[in-house]
């Protein structure tokens, strides 16, 4: 792994379709993820600070930074495979992941795909879901009704149970 302040630089060759990516530092792996219209140099200034304990990974998201020429789609599912192809890339089996804004939906998007590959996930400034299709658009309108209907509690434990997760119980998940 690069030494803490001197990154490595991972980027998209003439005929590969992968992300531009930056590591520091040695540690526990964990990759940041920026929100929209911006790249991963919005990172920098913790960069120095976290690669004292982690080895950080730092992509520019496709349609982002040095990514920006990567063609479509740009869609959440597109972006968390992309994360998952580089950490497949760079050898990291399992990883923390932290999302802001937009990342945070494809940090998301990755832990739901592939959650072995995800050891600890932080969202920061993010969205659970959006309205891009029809059954994101019926989970919103549905979502406050049932919501005021049933409750926060048994709200949790349906969503949970719908998105394939364990049983929730005041006893904590799967017990």
């Amino acid at each position: 792994m690069p030494a803490s302040g001197d990154p490595a630089a991972t980027s998209p060759g003439a005929d590969r379709d992968v992300v531009f990516a930056r590591r520091f530092g040695t540690g526990r792996p964990l990759g940041l993820l920026h929100g929209l219209l911006v790249s991963g140099d919005m990172f920098t200034p913790l960069a120095e600070r976290m690669s004292a304990r982690h080895h950080l990974v730092i992509p520019d998201l496709r349609g982002h930074g040095r990514s920006a020429a990567l063609p479509g789609p740009y869609t959440v599912e597109r972006l968390a495979a992309d994360v998952v192809r580089l950490l497949d890339d760079l050898g990291v089996e399992r990883a923390d992941v932290l999302g802001y804004s937009h990342g945070g939906a494809v940090a998301q998007q990755v832990a739901r795909a592939d959650p072995h590959r995800v050891r600890r996930l932080v969202l920061v400034g993010t969205y659970a879901h959006n309205l891009g299709s029809a059954r994101e658009r019926v989970e919103a309108r549905l979502s406050p009704w049932l919501l005021r209907a049933i409750g926060p509690q048994p709200m949790a434990r349906l969503l949970a149970r719908a998105g394939g997760g364990p049983r929730l119980t005041r006893e904590g998940p799967g017990r």
